[in-house]
């Protein structure tokens, strides 16, 4: 893939964005004819050019970053889906792949994707489909846009045939050659709409540039709301004090629960509240039958209760 940007790019030149993180993706800034764009394209070379959860990231932000600075995004597409495995599912695979598709379908800029081989399953929509808005979508003669590869497909589609075939192997094959014929040609993608143009390889070049001019005058306006929600990020820790409740005026003493004058349970047991084994407490500390008043625990309550007989009952705070 980086051969095909240097290609592409003018001078062959480009400033390839955390290269050795996340390699199965390429986040780059290039120019063509002058005009400055990002890249985004995946890398077969490492695990094939899977998505996963740092590349879903590494792309995400990348995106966000053309998008912020006006900056055209073109995508290179050569992605066989998103990388299985427990791992990744604990890791939350669907939650960072939702972010790429977050990034794409909130960008204003001139957005170009470009199909050169394998474009299977929800990482083909993830990566700038003509589904989530990308304003144009081009191919090559070798693209294959299909849920999975040809093998898979004709395995599931033709179980049957398959089964009960006198030789297994070579059913399987026949029905293989059959599905790449029927569903998997060059024009297959052009002829259902899910490309604009299937176009030649070595115009690539000439192309994205006349496109990029066309897209030069680009305005699109996101919808009225305050602002989205790209990742789940964990809830805030409860606040330990509450706000103040409504009609109270600011020099008020009083203080919702939890308060911090509250005075330690040790600290009451030991001074003025008494202990049923030694007899009564003085007035207004604690005895048989009796809980302690809102005053003894809390001294911001003193001002605003009204005075209680020792002998009645009272709630603690």
């Amino acid at each position: 893939m980086a051969k095909v940007i240097e290609e592409i790019v003018d001078d062959g030149d480009c400033l390839e964005v955390h290269e050795r993180w996340a390699r199965n993706i390429i986040c780059a800034l290039a120019r063509l004819d002058g005009q400055v764009v990002g890249i985004v394209a995946n890398q077969p070379q490492t695990l094939a050019g899977v998505l996963d959860i740092e590349a879903s990231e590494k792309a995400a932000r990348f995106v966000q970053m053309c998008d912020a600075f006006n900056i055209p995004i073109v995508t290179l597409l050569d992605v066989p889906g998103f990388l299985p495995g427990v791992d990744q599912e604990h890791g939350g695979i669907i939650r960072h792949g939702a972010k790429l598709l977050y990034a794409y379908c909130n960008a204003t800029v001139p957005r170009i994707s470009l199909i050169l081989r394998k474009a299977y399953g929800g990482a083909y929509i993830v990566m700038d489909s003509q589904s989530i808005g990308a304003d144009l979508t081009y191919a090559w003669p070798t693209n294959e846009i299909a849920v999975m590869g040809a093998e898979g497909a004709a395995g599931v589609i033709f179980r049957r045939q398959i089964a009960q075939a006198a030789d297994p192997e070579a059913m399987r094959a026949r029905m293989v050659k059959e599905y790449r014929a029927e569903l998997m040609h060059p024009y297959y993608a052009a002829e259902r709409g899910l490309v604009d143009d299937v176009i030649d390889p070595a115009a690539t070049r000439e192309v994205l540039i006349r496109s990029l001019a066309m897209l030069h005058a680009k305005h699109a306006d996101l919808p009225s709301r305050k602002h989205g929600n790209p990742r789940s990020n964990p809830r805030p820790p409860p606040s330990r004090t509450a706000p103040p409740r409504p009609g109270l005026p600011p020099s008020s003493p009083f203080r919702p629960f939890p308060c911090r004058e509250q005075t330690p349970r040790s600290a009451l047991r030991a001074a003025g509240r008494g202990d049923r084994r030694r007899g009564p407490a003085p007035p207004g500390g604690r005895g048989p039958g009796n809980s302690g008043t809102a005053a003894a625990c809390c001294p911001s309550f003193a001002g605003l209760l009204p005075a209680r007989h020792p002998t009645e009952t009272a709630r603690t705070v």
